[in-house]
């Protein structure tokens, strides 16, 4: 007859079995689920693995930055910041607005319309040439998207953000472990609760957890009205310009007469400092936070605007659809542990900030498609194995009637205008507010003939592929969405975008 054994004795022979099958499952890593790729798509160089913060503030322009040399204090704290950073002083836009700038940012891809589309919110990314479905809109799921490569390398991934362009509604949580638009009724919430919700997250964090963090501030964002306490910012120093008695829309509306626009310009740009002022103050809430946390030495932080926005410079005012350099001139800046503070004055695109990140976090890229190209060696650091960098010496950025191509210095736009196409040459470097178009100079016709050709190109690479023998002309992509699918928005999100323009 076999011996009772006893409950002590079967546990303490159980016990080898439970800890082998731990560590066996504790070595065992499953595919990725990225839906964009079907091989592992980042390898991690364990040797400098860091956490990485992503702040994007939404149409915030250069030149209002005080670091910048604005002649008001409007960014103190984002000034600071930039002294620990590399900071990228020669930014170009893929985009002239949130959907096709973040759009690239996510994906690496280069955002397209085609010359003369029609503007329609659910190909508004310039990503229709990525859809494969009826209903696709937005982000495309067939992209392997910056949160879904951080996330398959075992990072903790969250999103936080107050623009309805980039919500759940177009696709953007892909990849993300969490992901909140935060409102305010159908406004965008206030950079002090998008901060107060990434500080909880940093606290509750998993020891040792790696994680991404996206953040995404509206504060400087049309209508300009600032928190109470900042109304009026500046004090006796800066005066509040008076109320003309013209309600925001005169100045949003683009029918409105130039000389009523002048009018208001004063006051305008002073209620967008205000909200400058009060974003770069929660921007320190959050750096102080972080560093109070311990993070500073584990953490790359990258601080970077989607567009700017227009003052009157060319007549415009918000963002609709102009290419100039007010809207396309935008800052970034990264602050990475152990690497020193430096400017970096070479041409970047904006979207070459998503494989560098990557990158600086000890991710490779590998060998997946991306227009985009790591800016790592601007940090000082070699490239990854079996990663090359490519050339950011031109850039291209379209929109719906308009297109930018810049070659160095050297900037072309085409503008489509009462069905007839309207060409602009400038020289940024003497020239970098675009006043003198020397488009019409026959001793620029054959600078002006070879940035055409190089347009026409970076079209074609676009819309056919680098082996696509054709060599001219570019032909509309016909669009992919079914008519009348913008009725699959829901009825709160057509608010929103409504209340910020996109839609009528």
């Amino acid at each position: 007859m076999r011996a009772k054994v006893s409950r002590r004795e079967l546990l303490r022979r159980a016990l080898p079995l439970v800890l082998f099958a731990v560590l066996l499952l504790g070595c065992w890593r499953s595919e990725p689920v990225g839906s964009g790729s079907t091989e592992q798509s980042v390898v991690v160089n364990s040797s400098e693995t860091r956490n990485v913060i992503l702040v994007v503030l939404d149409t915030l322009r250069s030149a209002n930055l005080s670091y910048n040399g604005y002649r008001w204090e409007t960014s103190p704290r984002l000034d600071d910041f930039a002294r620990q950073s590399v900071v990228f002083r020669n930014v170009a836009s893929v985009g002239g607005n949130t959907t096709t700038s973040m759009a690239g940012l996510m994906s690496g891809r280069t955002p397209f319309h085609p010359f003369g589309d029609t503007w329609d919110p659910t190909h508004a990314h310039g990503m229709k040439r990525f859809y494969t479905r009826p209903d696709d809109k937005g982000l495309p799921p067939s992209l392997y998207t910056l949160a879904e490569r951080f996330r398959d390398a075992g990072y903790r991934t969250a999103g936080l953000v107050t623009n309805v362009n980039v919500s759940n509604a177009f696709q953007f949580h892909q990849g993300f472990d969490s992901y909140e638009l935060i409102r305010s009724g159908r406004r965008a919430g206030r950079a002090g609760t998008v901060v107060e919700k990434a500080r909880d997250f940093l606290d509750r964090r998993k020891r040792g957890e790696r994680f991404f963090l996206y953040l995404h501030f509206m504060d400087v964002h049309a209508p300009y009205d600032p928190p109470s306490g900042y109304k009026r910012c500046f004090g006796e120093a800066r005066p509040l310009p008076p109320e003309t008695g013209d309600k925001f829309r005169v100045w949003a509306d683009r029918e409105t007469p130039l000389a009523r626009r002048r009018a208001l310009l004063e006051r305008m740009t002073y209620l967008y400092d205000c909200e400058l002022l009060y974003l770069d103050t929660q921007l320190g809430v959050l750096f102080d936070h972080v560093d109070a946390l311990g993070l500073g030495d584990s953490t790359v932080v990258a601080v970077f605007s989607d567009h700017g926005e227009q003052f009157l410079e060319h007549g415009g005012t918000l963002h609709h659809g102009s290419l100039y350099e007010e809207i396309l001139d935008v800052p970034m800046m990264v602050r990475v542990p152990g690497v020193a503070p430096s400017p970096v004055d070479a041409m970047v695109r904006s979207f070459d900030l998503m494989p560098t990140l990557l990158e600086l976090a000890g991710l490779n890229p590998a060998k997946d498609p991306l227009d985009a190209v790591s800016l790592r060696s601007h940090f000082g650091l070699p490239p990854l194995e079996e990663r090359m960098e490519g050339n950011t010496t031109t850039s291209l950025s379209t929109f719906p009637r308009t297109w930018s191509f810049r070659e160095g210095t050297h900037k072309l736009i085409r503008t489509q205008a009462k069905g007839k196409d309207a060409w602009e040459l400038y020289d940024l470097a003497t020239d970098p507010g675009e006043q003198n178009n020397l488009h019409a100079s026959s001793a620029h016709a054959p600078l002006a003939a070879r940035l055409e050709k190089g347009m026409r190109a970076a079209a074609l690479r676009i819309t056919r592929g680098p082996a696509d023998p054709a060599s001219s002309g570019v032909a509309a992509q016909p669009a992919t969405v079914a008519p009348g699918s913008n009725a699959e928005l829901d009825e709160d999100t057509r608010a929103q975008l409504k209340a910020l323009g996109y839609i009528e």
